[in-house]
């Protein structure tokens, strides 16, 4: 009999080699502990770039030209995952990326009172006919792995076959072994109710063996785990092979292509009345290849899918994999409950159905995107309804986020920035529409003319942040100071002509307050705006402060932050503050008559370019409907470690803020929110 290697779809090996590249190294650590998470999955979901951390955590990723927008997803059995931008990991640059451990509640396992026999069954595909070898993937990609669609093909064989069911073994067929001692991950999922394709994962930890066996079947005991599954499931094996041995094999198969191309052909084979197309070696099998079957019983009964790194795209593969699993209808032990979870604030909800929805929705987010430490507040009419804090501001000491928690609010500082404008406009010390230097003789004349209003819609035609601006070590005593860095710039743009977002202009708006009040920015907005709101816990973050209620801040990768000074750009995205704080401000502007009702309308209404194109910014606000035509005035902030929203719903009196202590909080849905309160009719 002749033997054959499967290839599955490695498209690159025709495509040819990606020249533009971005190449990422690092390390993934647990978070507390700092110690290296082994055999991490990493890459972009559903696609072609993907791989797989060392033992010792090290991992190198290739990201192609294409996907410089997209997202990367570290994933580790037992750890929440983690999603980082490719713009913001770091080239030339050793990173860390740290993950949390799930917090998890064990529901207790009920043994029935009723004496039962201990009943066994041994289900999957035992038939084998050939080898599968994915090893030859490019080396930027790793982590691929072969699953087998679980089920019961037999009920009148299996007729006491009774859901649930608790897992003792899996098997998988090793077709032939040529470098000694190789490893595999057993992983197990449940089946998708809309694609039938592999989804969540049923394991929280990740379960590796290490053998030399050259061929048989290979064993994994997991009776230990008390694995209980309650209908179909696929049982899954995926390579695991360092970054050396990686390319050690790339290196192999290429060679014997070059050597012997009349041993390399293609084979095809028909599922689901679709040819589907294998790669075969003749009497070649570098490597660790898992057995697999292409007779009719085992196509016309089974289901195998594949992909070829960590974060693939699993697709329908032409073969059936060689793997089998024993099930009981008993555990081998009573379970019994866990300890409670770390994160306090996982407790159940005494509260309306509705309520426990929105903190649902944010705990939901948390666990998601990994993010440490959130806030969140909610009005309707004015009436507070939601207002807590969630997971950390320390992750070190553990410290719970609680509602006087302060946070960085980044660019939501413009929309109470506006409101200054608003006092000094009303008590006729500042015209919107002269130019700038009428207040600020400091700044230089330019080509155009800038007015207040011009800059407060992002119309003024100055630079927003260069690279590498973000992050300054210098300390600025006011506004008219900072304004040193962009003020000798010249105008992008004449100004009125385009909208183009510029915190800069808005740093040169809190020089006019100064001049305007002859006060200190924040002087002026903690006399005039936060204490007659009652807003005590906002003010202009402080470099190095150690303040009580202050949280730490913590990068995507889950790295703290390190400190700077924000001083540079408190009108614009400097100011620290907490929800509750927030949502006081937005319902003040919403029903409050501390500021001029007429001046405050300006501040919600749109802009326009000198030809007439709507910006759909005001002064400090972004207006806008949401995707049920519902009005919204809004603003996001965003920091390289912080972030957060502020809406008002005018029509529907809702007020919502949120913030978070990482940048990932921009990835909250936070119209799910809104819309949850205004469908439900909350009063």
């Amino acid at each position: 009999m002749t033997k054959f290697t499967l290839l599955i779809a490695i498209s690159f090996w025709t495509t040819g080699y990606v020249h533009s590249q971005r190449i990422i190294k690092g390390k993934v650590l647990e978070l507390h502990s700092n110690t290296p998470i082994s055999y991490v999955n990493i890459g972009i979901l559903n696609s072609s770039v993907g791989t797989i951390s060392n033992h010792d955590g090290t991992f190198l990723i290739k990201i192609p030209e294409g996907h410089r927008k997209d997202t990367v997803t570290f994933s580790a059995l037992g750890f929440v995952r983690r999603h980082i931008p490719v713009q913001l990991l770091q080239e030339n640059k050793i990173i860390n990326i740290f993950l949390n451990q799930k917090a998890e509640i064990l529901g207790e396992v009920i043994v029935s009172s009723k004496k039962e026999k201990r009943k066994e069954f041994d289900l999957g595909n035992r038939y084998y006919k050939g080898g599968l070898n994915m090893s030859s993937a490019e080396d930027a990609t790793a982590g691929a792995s072969v699953a087998l669609l679980i089920q019961n093909k037999y009920p009148s064989f299996y007729e006491d076959l009774i859901y649930p069911v608790f897992l003792q073994d899996a098997k998988i067929r090793i077709a032939d072994n040529t470098t000694g001692a190789f490893k595999i991950r057993v992983r197990l999922y449940d089946v998708d109710s809309l694609t039938g394709l592999p989804s969540n994962d049923l394991l929280n930890e990740s379960i590796v063996l290490e053998s030399q066996m050259k061929k048989g079947w290979l064993n994994f005991d997991l009776s230990k785990y008390n694995i209980q599954v309650s209908g179909p499931f696929f049982i899954a094996f995926e390579w695991i092979l360092e970054e050396d041995e990686r390319n050690a094999l790339k290196e192999i198969y290429r060679e014997f292509e070059k050597s012997y191309p009349e041993r390399v052909g293609m084979d095809t084979t028909i599922v689901d009345g679709k040819k589907l197309a294998a790669r075969h070696y003749i009497n070649f099998l570098p490597g660790t290849s898992f057995g697999v079957s292409l007779i009719p019983f085992s196509l016309s009964n089974y289901q195998s899918f594949s992909r070829t790194n960590s974060l693939g795209e699993w697709k329908r593969a032409p073969f059936i994999l060689s793997a089998r699993v024993t099930v009981s209808n008993q555990p081998v032990a009573d379970r019994g409950l866990s300890a409670q979870p770390e994160i306090a604030d996982i407790k159940p909800c005494e509260d309306t159905p509705l309520v426990c929805e929105v903190r649902q929705l944010c705990r939901d987010f948390m666990e998601d995107f990994s993010v440490p430490g959130t806030q969140l507040t909610v009005s309707v009419n004015s009436k507070i309804v939601v207002s807590e804090g969630f997971g950390y501001s320390d992750i070190e000491k553990k410290a719970p986020v609680t509602t006087a928690t302060c946070f960085r609010i980044g660019s939501i500082s413009k929309s109470l920035t506006a409101a200054a404008l608003l006092k000094l406009v009303a008590e006729k010390k500042l015209d919107l529409d002269v130019p700038v230097q009428n207040y600020v003789t400091s700044f230089p004349q330019k080509k155009y003319t800038v007015t207040t209003r011009q800059l407060a819609g992002h119309l003024g035609g100055i630079r927003h942040y260069g690279e590498n601006e973000l992050i300054r070590k210098e300390h600025y005593n006011n506004s008219l100071e900072s304004i040193s860095i962009f003020k000798d710039d010249s105008l992008l743009f004449k100004p009125g002509t385009q909208y183009h977002y510029s915190s800069f202009g808005w740093n040169l708006i809190g020089a006019i307050i100064e001049k305007v009040s002859k006060h200190n920015l924040l002087d002026y907005m903690y006399n005039n705006i936060w204490n007659p709101l009652g807003m005590m816990q906002t003010y202009g973050d402080v470099a190095d402060s150690i303040m009580t209620d202050k949280s730490k801040f913590y990068y995507v990768t889950g790295e703290e932050a390190e400190s700077y000074d924000l001083s540079y750009k408190y009108p614009s995205g400097g100011l620290i503050s907490t929800t509750e704080d927030l949502v006081r401000f937005g319902n003040e502007l919403l029903y409050g008559n501390y500021f001029d009702k007429a001046l405050t309308k300006q501040l919600f209404e749109t802009q326009f370019t000198s030809d007439n194109i709507p910006t759909n910014y005001g002064l400090g606000w972004n207006i806008l409907e949401d995707r049920n035509g519902h009005r919204v005035w809004y603003h996001a902030g965003d920091l390289l470690e912080s972030s957060g929203f502020l809406l008002i719903y005018p029509d529907d009196g809702i007020v919502i803020a949120f913030l978070a202590n990482s940048r990932d909080g921009l990835s909250f849905d936070i119209q799910n929110i809104g819309e949850l309160l205004y469908k439900n009719r909350i009063r």
